[in-house]
């Protein structure tokens, strides 16, 4: 299973560490990050939009999130799998000052879960932070998140709070929230939670495809929908959701709730040639 954890390197590398022949039976992970790490290096050194780094494994993709300070540009070459791979990831993200370009090249995403547990919650998941994300084809992500307590949060499949999201695609992703308290403040989306507000965010030509949105127990509040939680003032122009099954399972009447198809709630964002279809099933008795 494919997970996120915050936090670096468990290993630095150095010219003492031995070497392992391909073939002769699985590096362990120490080596694994020190065969990446010197990997990245000299790239880090000529990363431009004209030489962007460049991803066609698992292993590429995790280079990318755990040194993302360095690197800037990052170019999907290849469809990549986190089915098999058993690593764990952090999603990319860059200093104050830098904004993340990543382009998908159109291919696939795949493989890509996370079962967030009560003992080991995250208050944000997502597979990119923020960033302007072209091209990306996220194929059957599966994003599991506890909540206990008095709990808030922001979680989706794609992206938290994007500068750009322009020609991508979610097909059979999900995301669930299993909540076992009174969770307020806690917004959910299969594409993104939000756009980032530095002004001038759009998101163009994005497609979800059969994907599932679904909120489980009583007293959880907040923002939900398959495309955002929430916007502001941000731009969205051809975004469509096909197939999307939307479900809140449980009651809900102390607080308001926000939940739409395309947005949960919206303040002066622009939305033009979107729509959705599908069906959004909701408790007995909700706010």
């Amino acid at each position: 299973r494919t997970t996120k954890v915050a936090g670096g390197m468990l290993y630095l590398p150095s010219a003492f560490m031995p070497r392992f022949l391909k073939g002769q039976y699985p590096a362990p992970r120490w080596y694994r990050e020190a065969a990446r790490y010197q990997r990245a290096m000299p790239l880090m050194l000529k990363n431009t939009s004209d030489t962007p780094f460049e991803i066609e494994t698992p292993a590429d993709f995790i280079i990318a999130a755990e040194y993302m300070e360095d690197l800037q540009f990052v170019k999907q070459t290849a469809n990549i799998d986190f089915a098999a791979y058993g690593e764990s990831i952090m999603y990319p993200k860059v200093e104050a000052g830098k904004t993340l370009e990543y382009d998908g090249g159109g291919y696939k995403i795949s493989g890509f879960g996370y079962n967030l547990t009560k003992e080991s919650t995250l208050s944000a998941f997502a597979l990119f932070t923020d960033g302007k994300i072209r091209n990306v084809v996220l194929e059957g992500a599966k994003v599991v998140v506890a909540l206990e307590g008095a709990t808030k949060g922001n979680y989706a499949c794609l992206a938290l709070t994007p500068d750009e999201l322009s020609n991508c695609t979610l097909n059979n992703c999900e995301l669930t929230i299993n909540n076992t308290g009174s969770s307020q403040n806690v917004n959910a989306a299969l594409l993104a939670v939000s756009m980032a507000e530095k002004g001038g965010e759009k998101c163009t030509d994005v497609a979800i495809n059969n994907s599932k949105l679904t909120l489980n127990g009583n007293d959880l509040y907040g923002n939900f929908a398959a495309g955002f939680a929430s916007l502001k003032a941000q731009e969205v122009r051809g975004l469509i959701a096909d197939g999307i099954s939307i479900s809140f399972n449980g009651e809900a009447k102390a607080f308001p709730i926000a939940l739409g198809g395309l947005v949960g709630s919206s303040e002066t964002a622009k939305i033009a040639k979107s729509g959705v279809s599908g069906t959004i099933k909701t408790a007995k008795e909700a706010s």
